[in-house]
């Protein structure tokens, strides 16, 4: 049995993140690219953020409008699948997509609730220092 965001099941996200657009074809992957260690916690830009569980119905609902606003950020290749989610103060969110590249991983980050969405994409390790963050909003 495959436990999903709260009530919301797995299968519904896929289908909305794939339905909001084509993906581009995926960039070729290396044997030993390596993956990026999501951590339990972090402090990051003056917050500290905890990784959750899973999505609530509310945060399935919050990234979707998201997506239907921002549809070229749906089509981005990088985008599948369910995102690792973090929780700060003040019911800030930021969800984390990444895969493995020929030059290491890549990773998108959204972040809601901290005033203007931000969208922030990069490679290497995103919760180290210069960790390869490029701002792209």
């Amino acid at each position: 049995m495959v436990r999903a965001f709260g009530t919301v099941p797995l299968a519904a996200v896929c289908l909305l993140v794939a339905g909001l657009g084509c993906s581009q074809p995926a960039e070729l992957v290396s044997d030993n690219a390596e993956a990026i260690d999501f951590p339990p916690s972090f402090a990051q830009d003056g917050e500290t953020w905890t990784k959750q569980p899973e999505m609530s119905e509310a945060e399935v609902e919050r990234l979707s409008d998201y997506f239907r606003r921002n549809p070229s950020v749906a089509e981005n290749a990088i985008v599948e699948g369910a995102p690792v989610v973090y929780a700060g103060a003040r019911n800030a969110r930021r969800y984390y997509w990444s895969a493995a590249a020929i030059d290491g991983a890549e990773w998108l980050c959204i972040e809601i609730g901290r005033g203007p969405v931000q969208l922030t994409d990069g490679r290497g390790n995103p919760f180290v220092e210069g960790g390869g963050r490029d701002e792209t909003q």
